[in-house]
């Protein structure tokens, strides 16, 4: 908004929800889901997320078993059906869940920036038409709508995924774990290293 009461031209008002909502998604993810449900929504969403990936995993070496004539036929195919209808259920439930979060976290995100609209000054409303100010709410927000459930739903299925892949190979073969140790310990020294150059660089800009 110009300082004037005005609403930003378009294209600045545009960009500043594009730039918000890619700070939102690169530097507060923790934001979002506290407005999803908080801690009840990450762990059952993790819950959910781990648990498909290993039913997939599960189901892969049931089918390796099932052609290298591990078990009998029919234990492979009941295994394999078992998989395949857990599998359904619990991506169904996944997205459920994840759409319910969403919904919710939109309900009150849109809900603040209402409350901000009929809140602001006199000024704000005799410099600007109600039209122009439903078609920024509508379009220009929009923008948030689009790509946070898209970032949040990346995050969490890649995060779980790598979980799953780590709880796999521990299980598997626990050795091959020490060289993620030592990628891990690598990364954080990096980290340490790099991160104050970063932060200086953000107060320069």
């Amino acid at each position: 908004m110009a300082s004037d009461g005005r609403l930003a031209p378009p294209h600045t008002f545009t960009e500043a929800v594009y730039t918000k909502a890619s700070s939102f998604l690169q530097g507060q993810p923790l934001t979002a889901g506290e407005e999803m449900g908080g801690f009840k929504f990450y762990f059952f969403i993790l819950i959910a997320i781990i648990t498909c990936e290993m039913a997939n995993m599960g189901y892969g070496r049931m089918l390796g078993a099932l052609i290298a004539q591990t078990f009998d036929d029919w234990v492979s195919l009941t295994v394999l059906a078992c998989f395949a209808g857990y599998s359904i259920m619990i991506y169904m439930l996944r997205y459920l869940v994840i759409g319910l979060g969403l919904i919710r976290a939109a309900k009150r995100y849109h809900q603040k920036m209402l409350d901000k609209v009929v809140n602001a000054k006199v000024l704000f409303f005799d410099t600007n038409s109600v039209g122009q100010v439903l078609n920024r709410f509508a379009n220009d927000i929009g923008v948030m709508d689009k790509f946070i459930p898209i970032g949040i739903t990346d995050i969490l299925v890649v995060f779980a995924f790598l979980i799953t892949i780590i709880i796999t190979v521990g299980i598997v073969n626990p050795i091959l774990l020490a060289p993620l140790l030592g990628a891990l310990l690598a990364a954080i020294v990096l980290i340490v290293l790099i991160y104050p150059s970063i932060e200086k660089s953000k107060i320069k800009k």
